[in-house]
């Protein structure tokens, strides 16, 4: 895996953001969105910026 996606497996095991790829960091802020039977969720380092977004994962 790379970047992001390795935060994307920690939240749905764990619910907490995970660490930034770019700093390190674990202030991480995490967002989903739902519409209907599809959840995208999005991840925001606050202290360097970094961020992705993963778009239309199915429950």
């Amino acid at each position: 895996m790379k970047r992001w996606e390795n935060n994307v497996v920690e939240y749905y095991k764990t619910k907490r953001g995970g660490v930034c790829p770019d700093c390190g960091s674990k202030n991480i802020k995490v967002e989903e969105y739902e519409s209907g039977n599809r959840i995208s969720i999005s991840f925001t380092c606050k202290d360097c910026g970094s961020f992705d977004h993963f778009d239309g994962s199915k429950k």
